[in-house]
C-alpha cells in the first residue's frame, strides 16, 4: 500500500541514521535518502493541501527531515558518543519464540549500545512523533515490540539486556496555519522550527521562534537559506535541543516479560489455524472480525485498509486497485551472536 506521509518521513530518519552510524559520511547519507524520499512523497497525492502544491510540499518535508537529522548530529550524537558505545545498528535476528521454534520472530533493533561506565548493554529505538508528552513516553512502558526485543536479546545474546532507550524525535503538527497576520493563513503546514520562523523586516535578523514585536514575520526556512545554515547558525542547542525527547531507560517487569511470551505463543498459534482454516475454504469474516473503531481512530486519518473493507470494487480486486501491492519481506536475517 502507498506509505502515508508520517510513515515515510519515519523511515527516512531511520534509513539516514542507520547510515551514518554504519560509516557512511552524513552528507553522502542525507543526500542518497533524500533523493529516495522526495520520489515517495510525489506518489502520496496530496498535493491539494498545501501552498504551492507538490514542489511546496517536498521542499517542506525535505526541509523538516535534513533538519531533523542536522540537528540530532549536532546534539544527539555526542552526548549518546559520550555514554555508549554502538555495538550493532539496524541487525537482524530469527528469535525463536516458543521452544519448539515453531514461531520465529523476525526482530530488528534500531541499535544495540554498551554502557562505557559498567558495560550494560542496552537497545536504543528511534521515534518519530508529533509532540512527545508524559502520555506518548508512557506508551512505551508495556509496548508489544519493547517486550519482544527486550526477549529476543537477551535469549540470543545470553545476556541480560538492561534497559530500552526511546530516542523521540519530535516533527510537530502538520495542519491548518490560523494565524491572521502569517502569509501561509488558511495553508496546511508543518509547525516546526525547521520549516519555518520569523524573519524582521528591517534589521534582517532570523528566529526559529515566535515574535511578536513590531517588524517581525513569518518565513518559510527553505526560502531563505540552506537548512543546514538555519540549524548550525540560526538555532541555538536549546532550540535544537527541543526537538527530541529521550526517554529514561525503560526496564521491563521480568514475570511481564514472560506473560507476554506465552499469550503470544497462544495468539499466534490461533491465527495460524485461522489462516488455514480460511485456506480450506472457510469464510475470512467469520475467521477475521473487523476493529471498527480503528478505522478513524487517528487524529481522522483512516486505517490504511479502510477501502478494503468497505469498497466492494476493491475488496474484489486490491491488487488492481492500485492501493495495494504485495508485502515484500524487508528482513535480512543474520544471525546475531556474542560477538556483536
Amino acid at each position: 500500500m502507498t506509505l502515508a506521509l508520517p510513515l515515510a518521513n519515519g523511515i527516512a530518519v531511520h534509513e539516514i541514521l542507520a547510515a551514518i552510524l554504519t560509516g557512511t559520511p552524513p552528507e553522502a547519507a542525507i543526500s542518497k535518502v533524500l533523493a529516495e524520499y522526495a520520489a515517495q512523497v510525489k506518489a502520496l497525492g496530496v498535493a491539494n493541501e498545501d501552498p504551492e502544491g507538490l514542489e511546496w510540499l517536498i521542499r517542506e518535508q525535505r526541509t523538516l527531515l535534513e533538519g531533523t537529522i542536522r540537528a540530532w548530529l549536532r546534539i544527539r550524537l555526542p552526548q549518546l558518543q559520550a555514554q555508549f558505545d554502538f555495538l550493532a545498528v539496524e541487525k537482524e535476528l530469527r528469535w525463536p519464540l516458543d521452544p519448539e521454534a515453531t514461531i520465529i520472530d523476525q526482530v530488528r533493533c534500531d541499535v544495540l549500545a554498551r554502557r562505557k561506565t559498567d558495560g550494560g548493554l542496552f537497545y536504543v529505538e528511534w521515534k518519530t512523533t508529533t509532540t512527545g508528552g508524559d502520555e506518548w513516553i508512557k506508551q512505551w512502558e508495556h509496548n508489544t515490540q519493547i517486550l519482544a526485543n527486550v526477549l529476543a536479546v537477551e535469549e540470543m545474546l545470553h545476556e541480560r539486556c538492561e534497559g530500552v532507550m526511546i530516542e523521540g524525535i519530535l516533527k510537530g503538527r502538520r495542519k491548518i496555519d490560523e494565524a491572521a497576520r502569517s502569509p501561509f493563513n488558511g495553508k496546511k503546514i508543518q509547525f516546526s522550527p525547521l520549516c519555518y520562523g520569523y524573519k524582521h523586516v528591517v534589521a534582517g535578523e532570523y528566529s526559529p521562534r515566535y515574535q511578536a514585536a513590531k517588524g517581525w514575520y513569518k518565513i518559510a526556512t527553505f526560502e531563505e537559506m540552506p537548512i543546514k545554515e538555519w540549524v548550525e547558525q540560526v538555532m541555538t542547542v536549546e532550540d535544537c535541543s527541543a526537538l527530541f525527547a529521550p526517554v529514561p531507560p525503560i526496564r521491563p517487569n521480568r514475570r511481564h516479560l514472560e506473560r507476554w511470551r506465552r499469550q503470544t505463543i497462544v495468539v499466534e498459534k490461533d491465527r495460524a489455524f485461522a489462516l488455514d482454516q480460511v485456506a480450506r475454504g472457510a469464510d475470512p469474516d467469520l475467521l477475521f472480525p473487523m476493529n471498527d473503531e480503528h478505522c478513524f481512530r487517528y487524529w481522522g486519518h483512516p486505517c490504511p485498509f479502510e477501502p478494503l473493507c468497505f469498497r466492494e470494487e476493491i475488496e474484489q480486486d486490491p491488487l488492481g486497485s492500485g492501493l495495494y501491492q504485495r508485502r515484500e519481506d524487508h528482513h535480512k536475517i543474520v544471525e546475531l551472536t556474542e560477538d556483536v
